[in-house]
């Protein structure tokens, strides 16, 4: 199990002052049945439930630079267009 350990946002707002994120599991089986638009969605929903807590829990800051960490990631190096 890979554990972590991040400072909260400061209270504000009344919102919680702590979170904890569970990763279980897989993605279901029948997901891969389905459709692409069901399988859009499934990722899409996981994705929000994780952005709204983090977005509710971290400091502004550390939310910031983790969105800026990700979209570095996710930079291509390809050389054609992403359109077909």
């Amino acid at each position: 199990m890979r554990v972590i350990t991040v400072s909260r946002a400061a209270t504000c707002y009344g919102k919680p002052d702590e979170a904890r994120i569970d990763i279980v599991g897989a993605p279901p089986e029948s997901l891969m049945a389905g459709s692409m638009d069901e399988a859009d969605g499934w990722y899409e929903a996981e994705a929000r439930k994780i952005e709204r807590l983090l977005y509710a829990t971290l400091p502004g800051g550390t939310y910031d630079k983790l969105a800026g960490l990700m979209l570095l990631r996710k930079a291509s190096h390809f050389r054609v267009s992403h359109e077909s």
